[in-house]
């Protein structure tokens, strides 16, 4: 059986919702972008990992920037 990625997302939110609960989820989706409560960035530099929390325009740009350098 098949499902949307937006029938995902659906189910995935009333479950934080019902139980009152988190989800942590690594996508580069827009769609489980859109509802998220909180992005984090994770960005390396001297091989140390930095996370930081960045605006949904910030992510949306991110992955805009990926697809297109990868369309190349």
């Amino acid at each position: 059986m098949l499902f949307s990625l937006s029938a995902v997302v659906d189910v995935v939110r009333r479950l934080a919702d019902m139980a009152n609960t988190q989800f942590i989820a690594t996508t580069f989706r827009p769609e489980i972008l859109k509802v998220a409560d909180k992005i984090y960035g994770v960005t390396h530099k001297n091989r140390v990992s930095f996370i930081n929390v960045v605006s949904k325009e910030q992510a949306m740009d991110f992955i805009e920037h990926d697809q297109t350098a990868n369309a190349s």
